[in-house]
């Protein structure tokens, strides 16, 4: 009978460690996780860390709420499949540079400095598999135009979304 006890209070002892120590390693449940990205443009190379919104629900929410956004973050969408993709304002006070990508990682469409709040739908062309917003104005300072690439795309099929925010 001791030794089930002990066994247990092992068990357990070794379960709250393991608890304690895995909170310290990983990041709080509300910090966004990032991905790095480069485009590079005939002005160079301009970095950036980005949330992604792999699923529906995170598609949906999108930058909603966010009152600023810094020079070198932004948000990906990754769909499962190319289509036309659309977007919207709606609950964004922030306004927005929207790049449509296509699978191979080139910018197809740019919406610079969206207008905040607006329940408009912007529509994106064919076959774009990805969408990445960035703070308004910044692609236009740095130089950034449909033709260039990006570079660090994460694979298509991480989310089951198939439509648009």
């Amino acid at each position: 009978m001791k030794r089930f006890r002990i066994g247990w209070i092992s068990v357990l002892l070794l379960s709250a460690a393991t608890g304690t120590i895995l909170t310290y390693w990983l990041p709080a449940g509300d910090s966004p996780k990032t991905w790095p990205l480069a485009i590079d443009s005939a002005t160079g190379t301009h970095h950036f860390a980005v949330e992604l919104a792999l699923t529906p629900e995170a598609q949906a929410q999108g930058l909603m709420f966010r009152e600023d956004l810094p020079d070198d973050a932004g948000m990906l969408f990754v769909y499962d499949h190319p289509d036309v993709r659309t977007m919207w304002m709606k609950n964004t006070p922030l306004s927005l540079d929207m790049l449509f990508v296509d699978p191979d990682g080139v910018i197809r469409r740019i919406v610079r400095d969206t207008i905040p709040l607006s329940p408009s739908t912007i529509i994106g062309p064919r076959n774009i598999l990805y969408v990445l917003e960035l703070r308004a104005g910044i692609t236009r300072e740095l130089g950034i135009d449909t033709g260039d690439r990006i570079r660090n795309l994460p694979a298509p099929g991480q989310s089951s979304a198939s439509s648009s925010r």
